[in-house]
Parts: structure tokens; C-alpha cells; sequence
């Protein structure tokens, strides 16, 4: 459920994000010493920060579906300082987790499932320029791990999606392979494969599904 209600309440948080050193408040009590427990007890090696929630995703968990859109619309200054914070506190967060966890610094990945609900003009506005921006950070060489994953009937954003120059995406069982690999020709399909034909589906609808996929 969304914490921010109005543009103020917005506004407000902007401001004490801002000036937020994550570094000193985003580690749990105890954090440090189950990672060593972690490493020497149980021969475990988390390594974090490697990806995180999508922009949009986060921002309407954050403000509401309806908010963002309409702020987008009405208040396009606040959002774009919004959208520049989210990118900064990105790249803050994750270089934190990494650095904690001697975790690569190159590649990253993007889960964000709600980046449908944007048209392509406002997903090009608030979404695409902090992938660009968290990429630009992590993944600066062409050789390095940029991938998306999102959920849900995305089509109509796979040519924005595509100036990310994506190595791998998994995107809803409706974004067909034809028009990924139109938009996207050197990008790794994850996958095509319908959850419910999947889960319900007999062997051979499943493996129906999948030999279209692979064929198309």
C-alpha cells in the first residue's frame, strides 16, 4: 500500500531522502555478523545489489498507480526531481550492498512489472532515463549484464526498452518473441512460457508452448 498520498507528502520525503547517508541506515542490527556466520559457518556467500525493483514499479508501490500517472501529467517538474532521486538512490543503494558483500561492481537487473501502465511518451520521461542512468554507472561496457524483467503486456515499450541495449529480458507470456527479437535482435529471451500453461497445462501443451516460442 502506497505511503505518499499527496504531491506534498511527496515533496516532503524528497527532501529527508535526500540528505539520507545511506550507508549508516540501510543495514539491520546484527547485519555484518550473520554475514560472516553466513560465510564461515554455513560456507554461504551472498553477494547483493546486483538488481532491484523497477523504477516505475517502486514509484507506484511509493505514490499509487493513479498518483504517478496523473503527476506525471500535471506535475512534471516534481516528478522529473522524483525520477532524478530514485536514479541516485539507485545506484547509492546498490553500490552500498556491494560493496558490503564484495559483490561485482559490473551488470544489473530490473524487475519492474507496473512499467506497462505507462504510455511510451511517460515511460520515456520517468522510467527510461534512470535505466539509462543506473546502466550508464553499472554497466558502462558494452559487454556488461544489463537485463529486465517485467510481468505483464509491455509490447508497446520494447523500442524505448531496446536503447538500454537489454542482454537478457522475461517479459509477460503476451510480449510474443516476435516482437522482442524485432525490437531487440541480439537480446537472451528468458523464457515466453504462460504461468498458467505452466501450472495447469498437460506435458505436451507445455511443450507445444515452448516449441512455438522456440520456432518464432
Amino acid at each position: 500500500v502506497e505511503s505518499i498520498h499527496t504531491l506534498r507528502d511527496l515533496e516532503e520525503r524528497m527532501e529527508y531522502v535526500s540528505s539520507l547517508n545511506l550507508a549508516e541506515v540501510v543495514f539491520p542490527e546484527g547485519f555484518f555478523e550473520a554475514l560472516h556466520r553466513l560465510r564461515t559457518e554455513y560456507g554461504q556467500d551472498p553477494k547483493l545489489g546486483g538488481g532491484i525493483r523497477g523504477p516505475v514499479t517502486a514509484a507506484m508501490s511509493i505514490c499509487g498507480v493513479e498518483n504517478v500517472i496523473l503527476w506525471l501529467i500535471d506535475y512534471p517538474a516534481v516528478m522529473e526531481r522524483f525520477r532524478d532521486l530514485l536514479a541516485e538512490k539507485i545506484v547509492e543503494l546498490c553500490t552500498v550492498l556491494r560493496q558490503a558483500t564484495d559483490a561485482p561492481m559490473r551488470g544489473f537487473a530490473f524487475a519492474d512489472d507496473q512499467c506497462a501502465l505507462l504510455n511510451p511518451r511517460l515511460y520515456e520521461r520517468f522510467g527510461l532515463p534512470i535505466l539509462e542512468y543506473v546502466f550508464s554507472v553499472f554497466c558502462p561496457d558494452e559487454k556488461d549484464y544489463r537485463y529486465q524483467h517485467s510481468d505483464s503486456e509491455m509490447t508497446h515499450l520494447l523500442p524505448l526498452l531496446a536503447r538500454c541495449h537489454l542482454h537478457g529480458c522475461n517479459f509477460g507470456p503476451t510480449v510474443r518473441p516476435e516482437a522482442i527479437r524485432a525490437a531487440m535482435p541480439r537480446t537472451v529471451i528468458y523464457g515466453c512460457l504462460a504461468p498458467f500453461t505452466f501450472s495447469r497445462g498437460t506435458p505436451q501443451e507445455i511443450a507445444d508452448a515452448v516449441a512455438r516460442d522456440i520456432r518464432a
